[in-house]
């Protein structure tokens, strides 16, 4: 909208000459009346006066003409002016609209602020404070443009990069709404379920799931919907894609959002593999890793079951005792390796499951024996079985690239129930007589058969006598350990100690080794107690030690009864937490016979137990008489379990000094640990000679009669 040039203003200048005659006339005679009214009140009107008067009239009206003339140029000038100003505005406004501010305020300029009419000179400043504002509102609006297209890029790449961790975790992520329909599901839970997004979103949940499960996850979302529950955990089973079963554990909650369309996270795990391993350190507890033959601790509570039985019911059973012979056959032939009579063993077992009858009971005791139970058995059927056993093991031979060597059986027999004998009786009288069996015939396989004797009676005597005696020191506490100190070759700074179990002799006063008590207590199954006043007491000295000597250890040794997962960590967790101890405090020490015969139960046990930073050593590493003196075949335990620490059996380390065989077990071992990692001990040092040597040969630590006797005191032992 232009503006236009207001009316008056040019009425005003049309009239301008009209004026201007009108302004001379009243001039003129506004002149001539005051001099009359002056000559009159002089005197008289004379000619003179007149002349005077009219004069004066002439004049006053040419300078009222005058006048009006100038006012009327002035006022034409006001008009073009005023024209000039309103053209400019009209063509300022334009500019404005098309938002170009910068020509607004150049156009402006222009205008001279000494000509400018004031309503003019108003407008320009308002034109000019509207200018200046839109210029500063786009330049903010363009601004704010630029800021969201940033936020907005940055946004996509973060729901880019978020929508790809969702994709890409390795959790299964779904949503479901109240409904219980898939809203959203991820890429994961797409590959495990075998179900493509697609194909699940609108669907029911229900359709992922077994009916039991889905009855329990529609209860859990449910309690969720109605706000009686903030999340539920639950593990499920679900079919994949090929067919196979996986466990999957989930966790449940609500999404912060829209109260009227409430949206559930379901969030799950898969716990297939943890399950396979937890399935099989289950088996492993009442299997043999090897063989896969029953264990010796199921088998004893198999045993004790099918004695009472027998007992109650007048039953007639049989118990064998095999013990299978594996000479020491590198002296044959040193191409023997541990593989070969692994290979052995299982086919020792192989034989001996095809000869029993479904209801026999076969298991595997250790590294040489098996033991079979026999139900409801005749003298003639258990002979005949026994001579079967014997001529099929003597059919079997190590083979090897050199030579095919022979092994023999000698087997104990024992039928029970016998008088008043308990199952851990009956063991040993079957052991006993696999024992007379082997006296009997020590070049050829053989059995026997238990009978009462001299001999027999004095040894259970001994058997029966330490068993009370054990049983009477667990009860008044009488189990102590002695601490032996392991040295830091080089600086001779105590790293740790060693414990050993000793039994208090009420009289004298004696501290008495385990070597005279600890088989009877094994077998009469007092050891898993004598375990746990052991670790109690090194867990105590381990606390009591912590402020003086932080980074020394406590090792000790437990049975194998003890190291199983289910009885080992939940003891270990407790006496941590009430010790407040760390796990790099204590380190369990296992014998090389157990690392090399139940290497994978061992694997399972350490990496369960490592997660409290519990430490483990191998013991009396490197003897192994049935495969080498020396012990190289050892070395593939640094491999193949996750140990700490090896100590070097105190064989190799007594006459190191002297022995050239010795030495080059000792430097390979040295160099091998040092390539896995792994810290050696030498065990047996009575020198400073072998301390010497066993530093320069890389050996990290040491501990024997040098450096400390084991004590009850830390203090005193050195």
């Amino acid at each position: 909208m232009a503006l236009q040039t207001p009316p008056t203003q040019v009425e005003s200048s049309d009239n301008g000459g009209k004026l201007a005659l009108r302004f001379s006339l009243m001039i003129g005679i506004g002149t001539t009346v005051l001099l009359a009214i002056f000559a009159g009140l002089s005197l008289q009107f004379s000619p003179l006066n007149i002349v005077t008067i009219g004069v004066s009239l002439v004049l006053a009206i040419g300078f009222g003409f005058f006048c009006g003339s100038s006012i009327k140029a002035q006022l034409q000038k006001q008009r073009a002016d005023f024209t000039a100003q309103v053209q400019i505005i009209n063509e300022t406004l334009p500019l404005i609209a098309a938002k170009r501010y910068e020509k607004v305020s150049e156009q402006l300029s222009s205008l001279d602020d000494g000509l400018l009419i004031l309503e003019i000179a108003s407008i320009r400043e308002h034109l000019i404070h509207i200018a200046s504002t839109a210029t500063k509102v786009d330049e903010q609006a363009a601004k704010r443009v630029r800021e969201s297209f940033t936020e907005s890029d940055e946004l996509r790449h973060q729901l880019a990069h978020l929508n790809e961790l969702i994709n890409n975790a390795q959790m299964l992520i779904m949503t479901v709404n109240a409904k219980h329909e898939v809203r959203f599901f991820n890429k994961y839970a797409s590959d495990v379920t075998g179900t493509k997004p697609e194909d699940i979103t609108g669907i029911g949940v229900g359709n992922l799931l077994s009916s039991t499960d889905w009855n329990e996850t529609k209860h859990y979302y449910d309690s969720l919907l109605a706000g009686n529950i903030k999340m539920a955990n639950q593990e499920t089973e679900i079919i994949d894609g090929d067919g196979h079963l996986r466990n999957i554990w989930w966790l449940h909650s609500m999404l912060d959002g829209d109260p009227e369309n409430p949206i559930i996270l379901s969030v799950g795990h898969d716990v297939s593999e943890d399950k396979d391993v937890e399935k099989r350190v289950v088996w492993l507890s009442t299997h043999d890793a090897l063989t896969g033959l029953m264990s010796a601790a199921k088998f004893q509570e198999i045993f004790v079951e099918s004695l009472n039985q027998a007992q109650r019911y007048d039953k007639h059973n049989t118990l064998l005792y095999l013990h299978i012979d594996f000479p020491l056959y590198q002296k044959i032939d040193n191409h023997l390796t541990q593989q070969m009579t692994d290979e052995m063993r299982v086919s020792v077992a192989d034989a001996l499951n095809q000869l029993i009858r479904q209801t026999d009971t076969l298991a595997r005791i250790n590294e040489h024996d098996f033991a079979i139970l026999q139900f409801e058995t005749t003298d003639e059927g258990r002979q005949r079985f026994t001579e079967k056993i014997l001529h099929r093991i003597d059919e079997l031979k190590l083979i090897t690239p050199k030579k095919h060597l022979p092994i023999s059986a000698h087997i104990g027999v024992i039928d029970y129930p016998y008088e008043s004998s308990d199952a851990s009786e009956l063991f040993a009288f079957a052991e006993l007589a696999a024992v007379r069996a082997k006296h009997h015939n020590s070049k050829s396989s053989g059995y026997h058969v238990f009978e009462p004797s001299e001999e027999t009676a004095s040894d259970l005597k001994q058997r029966v006598f330490w068993k009370k005696r054990i049983q009477k020191a667990i009860e008044d506490e009488k189990f102590v350990v002695h601490y032996q100190p392991i040295v830091a070759l080089g600086t001779t700074k105590t790293v740790g100690y060693e414990g050993f179990l000793r039994l208090l002799d009420e009289a004298t006063g004696e501290a008495i080794p385990a070597g005279k008590f600890i088989e009877i207590a094994e077998k009469q199954e007092l050891i898993e107690q004598i375990d746990k006043l052991v670790l109690k007491q090194v867990f105590s000295s381990a606390a009591a030690n912590r402020d003086t000597a932080r980074q020394q250890y406590f090792a000790i040794n437990l049975s194998r009864s003890s190291l199983e997962p289910n009885k080992l960590l939940p003891m270990l967790k407790k006496l941590l937490t009430h010790y407040k101890l760390s796990g790099r405090q204590i380190v369990l020490e296992v014998s090389e016979d157990m690392a090399v015969n139940e290497t994978d139960t061992l694997k399972l046990l350490m990496t369960a137990v490592k997660q409290l930073e519990v430490r483990f050593a191998i013991d009396d590493f490197g003897f192994d008489g049935t495969l080498s003196k020396y012990g190289f075949s050892s070395f593939s335990l640094l491999q193949q379990l996750p140990v700490d620490y090896v100590k070097i059996n105190a064989r190799f380390i007594r006459d190191l000094i002297n022995n050239s065989h010795d030495q080059l077990f000792v430097k390979a071992l040295a160099e091998e640990a040092r390539l896995r990692g792994v810290k050696t001990i030498a065990a047996g040092v009575e020198s400073d000679e072998v301390m010497t040597l066993l530093q320069s040969y890389g050996i990290d630590y040491a501990q024997g009669y040098f450096i400390g006797h084991p004590s009850a005191s830390l203090e005193s032992n050195h």
